[in-house]
C-alpha cells in the first residue's frame, strides 16, 4: 500500500486484520518484541520491519490529526449546520 509517508507490505497490512495479534504487539516494548512476535508471518528482515513500522505509525497518527468532530461530521454528511444559509435570497421566478 502505498502512503504519502511511504510504501507499506501487504504482510504488514495482514498483521492490522488479526485483533489479537495487535492486542499482544500493543504490549509490546519496541520493535524487537514486536519482530519476535510477528517475525514468521512477515517475509523480510528486521530492518525492512522497523521501517515500515515507522511508516505505517507516522500514516495513522496524521490519519488520526485529521479526524473530524461530530458537528463537522453532521455539517459535511448532511448539512445540520444551516446557519450559513439563514440569510440566503434566492431570486425567481425562473420561467
Amino acid at each position: 500500500m502505498k502512503t504519502p509517508k511511504g510504501e507499506i507490505s501487504d504482510s504488514i497490512i495482514a498483521l492490522a486484520n488479526d485483533e489479537a495479534l495487535l492486542k499482544k504487539m500493543s504490549e509490546c516494548k519496541n520493535y524487537e518484541e514486536m519482530y519476535e512476535l510477528v517475525k514468521d508471518r512477515v517475509d523480510m528482515s528486521f530492518k525492512q520491519f522497523t521501517a515500515e513500522m515507522d511508516i505505517a505509525v507516522s500514516y495513522i497518527q496524521e490519519m488520526e490529526s485529521g479526524k473530524l468532530s461530530e458537528s463537522e461530521l453532521d455539517a459535511v454528511a448532511g448539512g445540520k449546520d444551516n446557519s450559513q444559509w439563514n440569510n440566503l435570497v434566492v431570486p425567481g421566478p425562473f420561467i
